[in-house]
């Protein structure tokens, strides 16, 4: 003897199927989701103190990137340029310039410009500039072409399909532990 009709089972599996469906595709959005431009926030320029055209510094000027952001050779963090790096050309040009009032004033109150992040990794990830640029990985591989910015902002989502990717394309490490402390 049957307990439920043949229309209430297939009700049933129809139902079961729809919520395991369901929870899949909620679990592959939010995958999808974390990598989306909206919440990596590429191509999104944080508001700066000091309105700074990368575009004429690095296109117009030829300035290398490791002249401003010269921690990238040395450890964990690229940095920015301090007033007196700033002050050291704007000196001389510019010397009026409304634009660079921020950069004065902080010149003369022997303080620094505090700039946003454009780039963020998560707390767990290790992440050394020093490593990657001496062996030979370009600024714009991770960074875009920063020289044909105005504001520089966020071009590769930085997850960890991209950095294995290029680790496997360069014959790098892909142990966890190089990365992830």
């Amino acid at each position: 003897m049957q307990l439920f009709s043949p229309w209430a089972d297939s009700l049933l599996r129809g139902g079961v199927a729809c919520v395991v469906l369901g929870v899949g595709g909620g679990f592959a959005a939010l995958f999808a989701g974390e990598r989306s431009p909206f919440i990596t926030q590429a191509n999104e320029a944080p508001m700066q103190p000091v309105k700074f055209d990368h575009r004429h510094h690095v296109g117009d000027d030829a300035i290398p990137c490791l002249y401003c952001h010269d921690g990238a050779t040395k450890g964990r963090f690229a940095g920015v340029p301090d007033v007196a790096t700033c002050m050291g050309c704007h000196n001389q040009i510019w010397t009026n310039s409304p634009e660079l009032a921020p950069v004065r004033a902080a010149a003369a109150d022997n303080r620094p410009i505090v700039w946003q992040r454009v780039t963020n990794l998560p707390d767990h990830v290790f992440f050394n500039h020093g490593v990657h640029v001496t062996h030979g990985v370009a600024c714009a591989h991770c960074h875009g072409d920063v020289g044909a910015m105005g504001q520089v902002h966020p071009t590769e989502p930085l997850t960890m399909k991209f950095c294995v990717d290029c680790h496997k394309e360069r014959g790098a490490t892909i142990d966890c532990s190089s990365c992830h402390r």
